[in-house]
Formats: structure tokens, sequence, C-alpha cells
């Protein structure tokens, strides 16, 4: 096992298989643990060399009395280090955590840290490997984490252009505990790492105490080597290229996208021979998988079983002259009807070469839940909407500052009860473009019944017409339809991203 310490050399090559915009800023996310210590501190030197602004994130996640204290202690650290901290802390107090049961409190830290970047070393992968392997994971998985990736935790429009950056993917733990020794850099221990209330610590202490038996070198039976399971995880790797290529192929060719929306629509025949790729299980469902994430915005993949029982659904149901939706983690799938034309002797046929199409939406917002997806919104903000939809206002200069200061802006979901009121506004507005009609009729006419109800609509409420239910329409920015132009400007960014898919 080798302990030579990382040089600032060693880590500059292992920065350069990264793809950096010229002195670009980079962001570090430091637990206070010897290996973001270490990470942090081969960063600096390499910043300084290359002329990228470098920011340290101290999260306290006040899961202890001490955590406060200990993330200054931290940040003392770092500036004799002459790095530029900033320490961030959880609010356990909001509605996001309340969604966590005790035992999940350390995934809630995880998925707040939305603007930093990851640290991962060796060790840390094959924990990771460990534990999905024990839950039965597939090959995306059990292979490795990308030593480039999207931030997958995208709650902020800028967290849309950010990487999560691991360079250390490939050094044994026992370097990095070199490396802070070597430079002389405190670190500080984690009690929480000792507990046996967290499956990683589990399988981290287990492990340790597996290959602690053949230190010393005696190395003739070796049951779980890290070299062992480093292989492994390579060969999945291999494994997993293969299929992105195919799925990334696929989606290419057979999905068509509506980014605005925020629905998509896949392509198959009218007769599936056996080869055909839809007909391969595993393909099949990586490719569901994608469309699934993609239209619910998911921040983590679905499970596997509800995808396979989808799957089945989309097989038994395909020659099925009436199919049916399906609906399944978060996502509402519903047949496309394909036109269909009259011959001589009235009989309905397909047209040749007509599609077996499946439109993916996202599952109908509930009334119960409105609530949920109704969000008031002030001049020059950018919220994010049912977790999907970034949405910026920005009010004319003449609606700037109201005198009365009595008006509010709400985006809430489009209810059934607005599309007569939509309809009217239209036709009043005297700018109103032909193309804003024909995008809100075509709408209406290509989603499904069922589905239309999942973007959202901007209102204006004044103090005097609250009480009365009376609301001015604004916008339907994910139509880029405007129903007051004179008053404010709305947009919206949908949150999928179909590079993350795979």
């Amino acid at each position: 096992m080798s302990r030579i310490s990382i040089s600032t050399a060693e880590f500059a090559s292992l920065m350069k298989k990264i793809p950096l915009v010229k002195e670009e800023p980079l962001g570090v996310a430091v637990s206070g643990g010897v290996d973001s210590m270490a990470l942090c501190y081969l960063l600096s030197r390499y910043c300084r060399d290359y002329k990228h602004k470098l920011t340290a994130f101290i999260v306290d996640h006040k899961l202890r009395p001490e955590s406060t204290w200990e993330a200054s202690q931290v940040a003392e650290v770092l500036s004799k280090l002459d790095v530029d901290s900033k320490v961030l802390q959880i609010q356990w107090n909001t509605r996001e955590a309340s969604k966590f049961l005790p035992s999940q409190t350390h995934a809630f830290p995880r998925t707040s840290q939305m603007e930093l970047f990851a640290r991962h070393h060796l060790n840390d992968q094959l924990e990771t490997m460990v534990m999905r392997l024990a839950r039965g994971s597939g090959i995306v998985g059990l292979a490795s984490m990308e030593t480039n990736s999207k931030f997958p935790v995208q709650r902020t429009i800028g967290a849309l252009n950010m990487n999560v950056v691991r360079p250390m993917l490939k050094i044994h733990k026992s370097r990095i505990i070199e490396t802070c020794k070597a430079a002389n850099v405190q670190w500080f221990e984690d009690s929480t790492n000792e507990s046996d209330q967290h499956k990683r610590n589990v399988v981290r202490m287990t492990l340790n105490t597996i290959n602690q038996r053949y230190h010393g070198g005696q190395k003739e039976y070796e049951p779980i080597s890290t070299e062992g399971l480093l292989r492994f995880v390579n060969h999945m790797e291999h494994h997993k290229r293969c299929v992105n290529f195919k799925v990334r192929e696929i989606l290419s060719r057979c999905v068509q996208f509506n980014s605005e929306v925020g629905f998509c629509v896949l392509d198959l025949p009218e007769s599936l021979p056996r080869d055909h790729w839809f007909c391969q299980k595993h393909l099949a469902i990586r490719v569901i998988t994608s469309l699934v994430r993609w239209v619910t915005c998911a921040e983590q993949p679905p499970i596997l079983e509800p995808i396979a029982r989808c799957y089945q659904h989309m097989i038994q149901s395909h020659t099925e002259p009436d199919r049916k939706s399906y609906s399944t983690q978060g996502m509402l799938l519903c047949p496309v009807i394909e036109k269909k034309k009259k011959h001589a002797d009235h009989r309905r046929v397909f047209k040749k070469g007509s599609k077996q199409s499946w439109a993916f939406y996202r599952q109908p917002i509930s009334k119960s839940n409105d609530k949920l997806v109704t969000n008031i919104i002030k001049d020059s903000e950018i919220i994010l909407w049912d977790k999907r939809f970034f949405i910026g206002l920005e009010l004319n200069k003449d609606f700037k500052h109201d005198d009365n200061n009595n008006k509010t802006y709400i985006v809430r979901r489009f209810k059934e009860a607005d599309f007569p009121l939509v309809s009217r506004r239209l036709l009043k507005i005297k700018n109103s473009s032909s193309d804003e009609w024909r995008r809100y009729q075509h709408y209406r006419v290509r989603v499904h019944a069922t589905a239309r109800h999942n973007i959202p609509i901007v209102i204006r409420k004044d103090e005097d017409t609250e009480s009365s239910g009376l609301e001015l329409l604004i916008s339907l920015p994910t139509l880029g339809i405007s129903l007051a132009p004179d008053i404010a400007n709305v947009w919206s960014k949908f949150r999928g991203q179909i590079s993350e898919m795979t």
C-alpha cells in the first residue's frame, strides 16, 4: 500500500484531464476531514499556478452540537492556507428537511449543498460500489463515478452550468493522509464516522477489518481486496459506456423532446420485430429510466422495479387497439393516437409506416397539492416552480414602483378553468401575434387532456380583488405567451437536461 504523498505536479496532471475554462472560478466542499483538507490544499496550489479563483464552502450541518464550532475551526485552518472560505448552515426547520426520516439525516445536508463541488477518492468509490451491489444496482450503479459530471442538485439556475469535479477518484486514502502530514495541514475527525448507524460507515469498517488482516505482505488470499474491487468497477465502467452509447443513439433517433413544456414522445414502430432495440429489456429500461428522469427532473434515478413494470405494460399493450395510460415514479405515460384514414370500404387502417408512440408527462398535480406549487414571485426574482421550471419576472418600468404596493404576482399551475380565460385574453390583446394563438391551440391539441395542467401560469392579485377571487392573467411562460405585455416580461427554463440522462 503506497504511502507517498501527492505532489503538486501529480495533482496538476490529474486536473489536466478535466476540461476547465481558463481562469474560471472553482469551488471545493470542505468538511474538515482528511480527504477534503488534502484536496483543498492541493487545489489551492493548483489555482495559484493556473490563476483560478478558489472558494472553499464549509457546511455546518448542525447534526451535532459542536458542528458550528468545528466549522469555524476549519475556516481558521483554511485562512492559514490563504484559501477564501464561506460557512453555509443547513436550515433544518424548512419544509424540505421535514421530508427526511431520522435515519436519513445524512441525506438532507448532501442534497442541500447546491453550489458546492464534491470530493471523492478511491476508497469512497469502492464503498459506494459495495453499497450498491448489496441493494442490487445495475451497471450504472456498479460502475465508477465520473471524474467530471453535471451537478446533480440543481435548485438554482446557476447550478445548471455547474460541474462536479472528482480529480482523486484513483487515489488511495493512505496517500491522502500522507499528503496532509507532509504539508502539515490539520484535519478534523468526525465522530459520526465511527457510528454504525449509517450504512457507509458499516461498509467502510467491514472492508478495513478484512483488509487489515493481510497487511505485512500476507496477500495469498484476499477475499475483498482493493485491487479486485477496482478491477470489477473498471469492468462495469466499460459495460456502462457501451450501453450509454447505444442509449444516446436511441434517444437522438426515437425521441422527440419538448424542452419548453417539459414532455417527450417515444416513437416505436407499429409492429415490433424481435431484433428491435425495445425488445431488448435492458436497453428499453435504460431508455425509459432516462425519459422518466428527464420529465420529472429527478435528482436521483427512479427505482428499477416500477420502471420494469412500466416496460411490461408498454410491451403487453403495444399491439392492442385501445392502449391504456400508466403512471409511475411521478411520470404519466399516455399513448399517442396516430391519425387514421378511411379506405373506400370504410375500414379504418393505419397509415403506411405508422408509429405506436408514447408520450411521457409529469404526473398530474392533484388539487390537494395546489399549495405546494403556488409561489409568490417578485420583480427581478427567479424561482424554481414544481422543481421543474425556473421562472423569472421582470416588471415593466411603470409597474416597478407601485404607490399602493398592493399587487402580488403568483405562479401556480394552469387549471382547466384557465383555458377559456386565456382564449378570451389572447383575443382581446391588440398586439397578440398569430404565433401565440397557434402555439396555444397546438398545446391544447397535442398534449393529452390529463396532462395539460402541469405547466405554470403567472397571475396578479390585488388587495381590492383578492376577496372576490379575481385574477389578472399575466403569462403562460412555457408556451411563450404574454397575456399582459404592458405589465411584465416573464420567462421560463425547463430544468431537465438530456445530457444528464445517461
